[in-house]
């Protein structure tokens, strides 16, 4: 007989990897709020927003189905999106695992997934076996995260860095800045989605 957990762990694994081919629509750095906020009302419900000086930051609650919360009891995130000028200069996303870890780190790695895929608009993988292949790597950096050691991840050709780190309630944050601005003279950072 197959433990329930494992049972459990297979279709979270499923279910995380399905949310790979429909976005959250999570917000590409450069893109005007405005273009954000239509993707979001699918995946997100907007909470709060405040300014700093130039910024403004929105804050949403991951908006998640009765299947997925039966998956992963207790699993939760957040999203805050940084504007400036009406346009998205950063974003960061907490999640929560709740109380099926395994469960709950799944979904985390297939949000973290779709967070970079869509912040630094990287195209998503065409295959299962690269699904998988990333999803795996993804699995890793999150595993080393919350052993203490967080991760910056860069896709070559793409403007920005995905960083990865552990929460103060044991959860894990993900982040997307854009490149610092090259030294003067030198060459401008390109991402291949905005040519």
């Amino acid at each position: 007989m197959i433990p329930v957990t494992k049972i459990l762990a297979a279709t979270t694994i499923s279910i995380a990897l399905t949310l790979l081919q429909c976005s959250l629509a999570e917000a590409r750095l450069g893109e005007t709020y405005a273009a954000f906020k239509i993707k979001a009302a699918k995946g997100f419900k907007f909470k709060s927003e405040s300014k700093k000086d130039t910024r403004t930051y929105y804050i949403y609650s991951m908006a998640l189905d009765a299947t997925t919360m039966q998956a992963a009891p207790g699993f939760a995130g957040g999203l805050t999106v940084t504007v400036v000028n009406g346009h998205v200069t950063g974003q960061s996303m907490v999640m929560r695992f709740g109380d099926n870890y395994e469960a709950g780190k799944a979904l985390a790695t297939a949000h973290a997934l779709d967070f970079a895929y869509e912040a630094l608009g990287k195209p998503s993988p065409k295959t299962k076996e690269s699904t998988e292949k990333e999803f795996t790597q993804y699995t890793t950096a999150i595993d080393q995260v919350m052993g203490g050691s967080p991760q910056n991840l860069r896709y070559p050709g793409f403007n920005g860095v995905i960083t990865l780190s552990v929460s103060p309630d044991q959860g894990v944050i993900i982040a997307a800045t854009p490149d610092a601005a090259p030294p003067p003279g030198g060459p401008e950072p390109v991402n291949k989605a905005n040519k």
